[in-house]
């Protein structure tokens, strides 16, 4: 198991934080054998024998384009008559094959290891840590340019890959899933290939590509989610509903509201703003994190 400490060695936490997190990027080279006992060949194909997956937890990616799932995952019944889906082996390795990428979201919840390793960091960090595998056979080539809206830790595994960066086009950037968004960069800010054993660090907001060369490669994408500000605010309206002011119904046959009306508004709102309930919503945020454990057959 990993620390974010050993992660971004030799670089300090407190460096990385100072001039990188949301920054720019980071390369650290590192020895071959660094990711061996990680997570192997090995252990994936113990998850895709052992596991029933549905779409989009395991998917395949081609130029930016996702697969249709019926190209890769069999549907079975069980003793019950019951549907559920299995990874086929022979219909997955024959789109390998032809340079289709493969992604498995949540990597770490089939492992114990990776499982303690999020857990850990995203505690050090006050922040979600989850893991999605990368994998390809052949030259092969997933997502067009696109940027995540969250901080990427970019651990290879096994094989090369090669990577484009570009930079941020927006400050604090935000969205849902790997979709691209218009506004692309054309200049390149860094260009190069990671081998066994480096890690990338890439911004949330970064513009980035990545390509496979015509050889087996599997990375780990550490991606750390952070609470917005938005995200306090949207805490904010639940705790309004404990206020009859914020309870009180619009006036239905107004839709001018006079300045006097706003300003008692933003007043009324102003109230809930304060660093008790900014530290309350953290600390929330934080507990969350700690309480969804099993402890069998503790009680």
């Amino acid at each position: 198991m990993l620390t974010m400490n050993e992660i971004i060695s030799p670089i300090s936490l407190d460096e990385f934080l100072s001039f990188h997190r949301g920054q720019k990027h980071l390369l650290l080279p590192g020895d071959k054998q660094r990711f061996t006992s990680l997570f192997s060949w090995d252990d994936l194909n113990r998850v895709l024998f052992t596991n029933r997956f549905e779409y989009p937890r395991l998917r395949l990616i081609k130029n930016g384009e996702v697969i249709d799932s019926s190209m890769y995952l069999d549907q079975v019944a069980d003793k019950r008559g019951g549907k559920y889906h299995k990874v086929s082996s022979a219909k997955l390795l024959q789109q390998l094959n032809v340079g289709k990428a493969m992604h498995i979201l949540s990597i770490q919840e089939f492992s114990p290891a990776l499982t303690d390793m999020c857990s850990k960091i995203g505690q050090q960090m006050n922040c979600d840590a989850e893991m999605t595998i990368h994998i390809g056979l052949k030259q092969s080539h997933g997502f067009d340019l696109h940027w995540d809206s969250h901080d990427v830790f970019v651990l290879q595994l096994q094989g090369r890959k090669h990577w484009r960066l570009f930079g941020f086009t927006e400050e604090n950037p935000f969205r849902k899933g790997p979709s691209k968004k218009g506004g692309e960069p054309s200049d390149v800010i860094w260009e190069g290939d990671l081998r066994e054993g480096d890690v990338l660090y890439i911004p949330r907001g970064y513009w980035h590509e990545v390509h496979a060369y015509d050889e087996p490669c599997m990375h780990i994408s550490l991606g750390l989610y952070n609470p917005k500000l938005v995200d306090y605010f949207h805490w904010l309206t639940n705790l309004m509903y404990e206020f009859s002011y914020f309870r009180q119904d619009l006036p239905l046959f107004k839709n001018d509201p006079s300045e006097v009306e706003i300003e008692v508004m933003k007043q009324e709102i102003s109230k809930l703003i304060t660093r008790q309930t900014y530290k309350a919503y953290l600390d929330q945020f934080i507990t969350e994190k700690k309480q969804n454990k099993f402890t069998f057959p503790n009680l």
